[in-house]
């Protein structure tokens, strides 16, 4: 295999990566055939090594270098994987089942624990994989897309009617229940709630974290999960910014977070990208909530 010819491959099946990314792609799977590691591409693409085993290797190969390993093992053996996908695609490769990590026998009586989501390997292919398979899925792709016209249609905050309207649309193809609470306060009463709030729109198209806030507490009861979608669909689809998080219980048991507090929810998922290597990731905020729910819904 060279090196041309998987950058090819991972240009045409992920448009959607700058070239930059995509460097380092083909670099970081291609350091298996630059190391000795104790683990050769051959032995792991027949099956008889997996994944896992080559994360451990390449962790005691910088260690003994006298490196911190840092993410580095975890980005080495994400992007391998796709090397092995590529190799697949060529009919090089035997296994399917033994590409990713060995199984663990499971013990009856104890539950088994969850990974930490630090040490989960997640690239920005991984991500660009759900991304696409959200975007092109007939319930979930078309809603976003439906969504993305109405907000278009009607941008701003200075009809009542409009905001109702915008409300229904996101708290229906979100899931985010605004109508179980009809008792303590009607659709018209969070419609005159968000008109109300001074600059709005500007504060929107800012990203301001504190505005989710704001719109969420209304007669006691908390909408965090509404008021963080309602301004991130703003944001993204009236601005092409990408400046706020989705709350979602979902990603919240994911990434560990108990919290109902959104800048801090924010602070956690901002660290996981940081720590990934993710942040020139176009669109990262808007993905990397679709990768944890998707993954875990």
């Amino acid at each position: 295999m060279q090196k041309s010819d998987f950058k090819q491959w991972l240009i045409v099946n992920y448009p959607n990566l700058k070239e930059i990314t995509i460097a380092t792609t083909v670099s970081d799977a291609f350091y298996i055939f630059n190391h000795d590691l104790g683990i050769n591409f051959q032995e792991i693409l027949n099956g008889d090594k997996s994944l896992k085993e080559y994360k451990i290797c390449v962790e005691k190969y910088l260690l003994n270098s006298g490196k911190e390993p840092g993410s580095r093992p975890s980005g080495y053996t994400s992007h391998l994987r796709y090397l092995l996908k590529y190799a697949k695609e060529l009919g090089l490769t035997r296994v399917d089942s033994k590409l990713k990590t060995i199984k663990i026998q499971k013990v009856k009586s104890k539950r088994k624990p969850r990974t930490p989501y630090t040490d989960k390997v997640m690239s920005f292919i991984d991500i660009e994989d759900v991304f696409n398979k959200v975007d092109k899925d007939p319930v979930y792709g078309e809603e976003n897309k439906a969504v993305k016209r109405i907000l278009k249609k009607f941008p701003n905050h200075d009809s009542l009617e409009d905001i109702m309207c915008k409300i229904s649309v996101i708290d229906v193809t979100h899931s985010t229940h605004v109508g179980i609470h009809k008792k303590n306060f009607s659709l018209v009463d969070l419609a005159k709630k968000i008109m109300a709030i001074k600059d709005i729109d500007k504060r929107i198209e800012s990203g301001d974290l504190l505005l989710v806030d704001e719109i969420a507490n209304i007669n006691g009861k908390n909408l965090l999960s509404f008021a963080s979608k309602y301004c991130a669909c703003h944001n993204q689809m009236v601005y092409g910014k990408d400046d706020y998080f989705k709350y979602d219980s979902v990603v919240s048991k994911a990434i560990y977070y108990k919290g109902r507090n959104f800048v801090e929810y924010s602070e956690k998922l901002d660290e996981i990208i940081e720590s990934k290597g993710l942040i020139n990731v176009d669109k990262i905020r808007e993905k990397l909530d679709l990768y944890y729910w998707y993954n875990n819904k």
